[in-house]
């Protein structure tokens, strides 16, 4: 697939592998235990199955870039989401707390907007979600089996 098809797809195909089976669920077990950003793992996971990489100091920049609005925008709204919870059955806040979410996901769409855009200008090799794990701490094992079990669930 060509970086500028795989770059302008990036975010219908990755709602759609989201969907998929229990992938959201192993996602966000990645997310609980490591902290991982599930929008630039799945971009990774993709851009692997496409054959397109990007070199290890475009790659260490790419992570860096996407750190800032995950950590100022993203984190802040999910833990708001988060902590509004326990109050649905307030149906204002159970409203409020649904316009939170929507916000988030909207962050998260420009957030993957933002990171396929910076992508377009890569090169390199392949193999982002096992170095994206490695860089969360995760062991060359723990990696490769959280990889194959998303990907194995992903559609050809």
């Amino acid at each position: 697939m060509e970086r500028e098809n795989f770059c302008a797809t990036i975010f219908d195909e990755m709602v759609e592998i989201y969907k998929t089976g229990d992938i959201s669920a192993l996602c966000l077990s990645l997310q609980q235990e490591f902290d991982a950003d599930v929008p630039l793992f799945l971009i990774c996971l993709m851009a692997d199955r496409a054959g397109l990489g990007l070199d290890p100091a475009g790659f260490a920049a790419w992570l860096q870039a996407s750190a800032a609005w995950r950590d100022e925008v993203i984190k802040p709204l999910r833990a708001l989401r988060v902590r509004l919870k326990p109050k649905i059955a307030d149906p204002q806040i159970n409203d409020f707390r649904e316009r939170i979410k929507s916000c988030e996901l909207e962050a998260e769409r420009l957030h993957v907007e933002h990171l396929a855009a910076e992508f377009l200008h890569g090169s390199g090799d392949g193999a982002l979600a096992r170095r994206y794990l490695l860089s969360l701490g995760l062991s060359a094992p723990q990696a490769g089996q959280r990889i194959d079990a998303i990907a194995c669930r992903i559609a050809t």
